[in-house]
């Protein structure tokens, strides 16, 4: 204000409604001060709440994909090189390590199922109807800070988990071609042929997160910008 007409003003940092004592009082510096240090302990609560979300969910998934790339490794290096004890107890060890990957990947469902749900149905509202307040905003000559800064947490809180499930998705059936074309039909042991059928037959469904109704992948990502999308032309129509 003090760039655009000359003159300094108070401006908290959210534009709220406050009771009648502190309406009354904002101009005054000792209640400025202490609505705008409450505000700021606020923002600064959800910026860690924020820190701390949302990474926590790739981390795990990041660490679900790198024992996948191991498991690859390990069937690239050879599963039949040895004798057929040794290939038994590689497969074995195979086998493990893809039963854990897959309980991990389960765990992480359990926690992260209803949140990643809302979270993209939140993100499906939220950014239509913030978009729709910065244009108004911008006509009205304001530029809405707070709004910019929604729209670009919900598109890292709402992509995050989508890319990196994708990512999960890409590397299990990395894993699974790699057993498919580790050379199996040179291999006439029965037990070892039965022990790879298994594997293969658990590897067609894909390691990766589920929502309530969909998986979370970036074609779930596309699908819920397309529908902000949808809804911010319908409002645009609705309210022009």
């Amino acid at each position: 204000y003090y760039w655009a007409i000359g003159e300094a003003k108070l401006i908290l940092m959210i534009d709220l409604v406050y009771p009648n004592y502190i309406e009354e009082n904002l101009d005054n510096i000792y209640v400025y001060l202490a609505m705008y240090a409450w505000i700021l302990f606020y923002d600064l609560y959800a910026t860690i709440m924020y820190i701390a979300f949302v990474p926590l969910g790739p981390v795990f998934l990041i660490h679900a994909c790198g024992q996948l790339e191991l498991v690859e490794t390990k069937i690239q290096q050879g599963l039949f090189l040895g004798s057929l004890e040794d290939t038994g107890r590689k497969l074995k060890e195979v086998a493990q390590q893809l039963q854990y990957v897959y309980c991990f990947v389960d765990q992480i469902l359990d926690v992260f199922q209803v949140i990643y749900e809302f979270t993209l149905r939140g993100t499906t509202i939220l950014l239509p109807v913030t978009v729709y307040e910065i244009i108004e905003a911008l006509n009205k000559g304001d530029l809405p800070v707070e709004f910019i800064s929604f729209i670009a947490g919900g598109l890292i809180i709402s992509s995050s988990p989508c890319y990196y499930s994708d990512l999960l998705m890409e590397n299990g059936e990395k894993s699974r071609i790699a057993m498919y074309s580790c050379g199996w039909e040179s291999v006439p042991d029965r037990r070892i042929r039965s022990t790879i059928s298994i594997i293969m037959l658990r590897a067609i469904q894909p390691v990766a997160l589920r929502t309530l109704f969909r998986t979370v992948c970036l074609e779930t990502l596309a699908d819920v910008l397309q529908q902000s999308y949808a809804l911010f032309n319908l409002m645009n129509s609705m309210w022009k």
